[in-house]
């Protein structure tokens, strides 16, 4: 996907300096966009309902999540002329911090580490509303496209990660999403949008990954409950 980009944004522009939606390198990006959706959705079908935990490479990635979304929000300060473009930068600060944070949660802090998770998707949530801005004035689709599915997979990679410290998770919706993160980011670090952003996204998702789902609780059979007549 990533090289599909690439290829476009070296060969794709017409005599007017313009993205067609109908370059059949965009065509070709889309289409293998909707495969590996129906590939997750298979995929995340036959996974189990729980996972192991990769300490180790969890905090890598998590702090590499954080340093780069730290750096992004440091770009955006210059930028931020208007309450909407402060609280994205601020926000993606406060994001990055927690990502660093939470490479290293207490054992028992389960409210301190879903506050970290709220933080984070909080932050994402915000900064699609900013980059709409900037979209919706783009005619060029091939532009943004991916980079609107990119941040609602974020947005909800987070918000199953958040889910599974408030007992409503759904591992096979965060796998979906965090597996359709992990496909999208790097095909946005081609085009007009800071890259770094989404390769933080990139090492985001990895880190969602890695961190174990939570078993369920193993139901007592009814015999045991059975009484003597």
């Amino acid at each position: 996907g990533l090289l599909l980009r690439w290829l476009l944004y070296r060969t794709g522009f017409d005599e007017k300096g313009i993205l067609s939606s109908s370059n059949p390198l965009h065509l070709a990006c889309l289409a293998l966009a909707v495969a590996m959706g129906v590939y997750f959705l298979w995929t995340v079908r036959k996974s189990p309902e729980y996972s192991r935990d990769y300490p180790l490479l969890r905090r890598l990635c998590a702090l590499a999540a954080g340093c780069l979304l730290l750096i992004s929000g440091l770009s955006l300060y210059r930028q931020a002329d208007a309450p909407l473009r402060l609280a994205r930068c601020v926000l993606t600060l406060a994001a990055g911090a927690a990502m660093l944070l939470w490479a290293f949660p207490p054992e028992k802090g389960s409210n301190i580490a879903a506050a970290l998770q709220g933080i984070i998707c909080l932050a994402y949530t915000v900064d699609m509303l900013g980059r709409y801005q900037t979209w919706s004035g783009n005619p060029q689709l091939p532009d943004y496209c991916f980079h609107v599915l990119a941040g609602v997979s974020l947005c909800l990679t987070t918000y199953h990660a958040l889910a599974l410290y408030t007992g409503l998770s759904k591992p096979r919706h965060r796998n979906f999403w965090v597996l359709a993160a992990l496909f999208l980011c790097p095909m946005c670090l081609v085009g007009p949008e800071g890259w770094v952003f989404y390769l933080s996204g990139t090492f985001w998702a990895l880190s969602c990954l890695m961190t174990a789902l939570p078993k369920e609780p193993e139901e007592i059979p009814e015999e045991e409950f059975d009484v003597p007549a």
